[in-house]
């Protein structure tokens, strides 16, 4: 049996139970910026910001990130272009799950206003 620390206090027990208990949010920061080109094009871009201060647990969209790529990441947040800027918790939802083997196969994310 190992000993784990959090916030300074040791946990005497199973390690996987203390990670059950950890609460795994993502809180990003969306901002929209308009241009014009050189051809006068209007041009949006959209922004989401990792918020360390209101984020715990793990960053599942920077593994996914990482692993699949930002563009796959970004389409795969289905209400991206309806939401205004500000402060947004990120949802996993729309599980596919494989009926025999119970893993889940596919998933979408879904921006929900964030309140501190």
């Amino acid at each position: 049996m190992e000993n784990v620390w959090i916030s300074g206090e040791p946990v005497f027990g199973n390690i996987n139970m203390v990670a059950d208990q950890i609460t795994h949010r993502v809180v990003v920061r969306l901002s929209t910026t308009s241009w014009l080109d050189k051809h006068g094009k209007l041009c949006l871009k959209k922004t989401l910001s990792t918020s360390k201060r209101y984020s715990s647990g793990h960053n599942f969209l920077l593994e996914d990130g990482v692993n699949i790529g930002s563009k796959e990441v970004i389409e795969s947040i289905t209400n991206l272009y309806e939401c205004p800027d500000g402060l947004y918790e990120v949802v996993i939802y729309n599980e596919l799950v494989d009926w025999e083997s119970g893993t889940i196969e596919d998933f979408s994310y879904k921006l929900i206003p964030f309140t501190v």
